[in-house]
């Protein structure tokens, strides 16, 4: 048996999924957020490739930058969203069926999930704007949706048919009602 066979998360990794559904769901369906990224991603890709008279970085008015690259990187290491062994996991799920096709999103166990968050969390030191991008198209909330699904993590926002997407403070990441 694999350290990914009957995985039991820790109450650490349940609050991380907890405080950030919320942020990363509202990054995704707010306009003004998803251009925000847009923008700060163009301007550190000129500021990076030397370029000059850039325009100024895209204006963070929720504090974004700050709730994405301290509070949420910061929270996920220290919240075990990141394994020792995340990258050797991640890379064992290429080629998985040893016919070069990766696993099926279905068949991901939740450690291999976590060990997913952990890498998007990761390739930021590897690869300039890769968390955000993360962020920005939705690949970090569906990877900590499925585990809130399989975890049994509700929050307020969750309740079936209540027609709201719930919003989150940028500053703290800690659930606002919509109420």
């Amino acid at each position: 048996m694999t350290r990914c066979d009957n995985y039991t998360p820790t109450d650490g990794q349940r609050a991380f999924v907890e405080r950030y559904v919320p942020f990363l769901q509202d990054m995704v369906n707010d306009p003004e957020k998803q251009q925000w990224c847009s923008g700060f991603m163009a301007d550190n890709t000129m500021l990076m490739a030397g370029g000059r008279g850039c325009a100024p970085p895209a204006v963070d008015k929720w504090g974004l930058e700050k709730t994405i690259y301290n509070d949420l990187m910061g929270d996920a290491i220290e919240m075990g969203m990141v394994p020792e062994d995340y990258l050797e996991v991640v890379d064992g799920l290429r080629g998985a069926d040893g016919n070069g096709n990766e696993k099926p999103f279905d068949g991901l166990t939740d450690y291999e999930l976590v060990c997913l968050v952990g890498h998007v969390v990761r390739a930021e030191r590897f690869v300039e704007n890769a968390l955000l991008f993360a962020v920005k198209d939705g690949t970090l909330l569906r990877f900590l949706r499925e585990l809130q699904r399989r975890w049994g993590t509700r929050l307020p926002s969750d309740v079936a048919g209540d027609g709201r997407d719930g919003s989150c403070d940028g500053r703290s990441g800690k659930y606002q009602s919509c109420e």
